[in-house]
């Protein structure tokens, strides 16, 4: 599997970017095509964390501007042992990011 990069989140995580979820979130999400800086950095420096139901985390970081509006890359992934690799990322609003993450436990305020 070729890595695309690997980050330090302040939760202590190393975390893998791969091609193949890379390939996954432009596919999924096509406007993140020119924002994979936006999402390294989201994982380096997220203003808010959520760890969800089954382990995985949500990093979210303001700043990518879509169609005129700005939103949030919110970045999931999981930790494993000594590693964690990305699930996902997206373009989300506030407001949504707060009734979706209602339920889950933010870690990092």
């Amino acid at each position: 599997m070729t890595v695309k990069a690997i980050v330090e989140t302040p939760l202590g995580h190393r975390v893998r970017l791969t091609l193949e979820r890379w390939s996954h979130i432009v596919r999924q999400h096509p406007p993140m095509i020119e924002h994979q800086d936006e999402v390294l950095e989201a994982l380096r420096s997220p203003e808010k964390a959520y760890r969800g139901p089954r382990n995985e985390i949500a990093l979210l970081r303001r700043g990518l501007v879509l169609g005129g509006e700005e939103l949030y890359v919110v970045v999931y992934y999981r930790p494993l042992d000594e590693d964690a690799f990305v699930l996902t990322a997206h373009p989300i609003s506030w407001r949504r990011a707060q009734r979706k993450f209602r339920k889950w436990r933010e870690v990092m305020p």
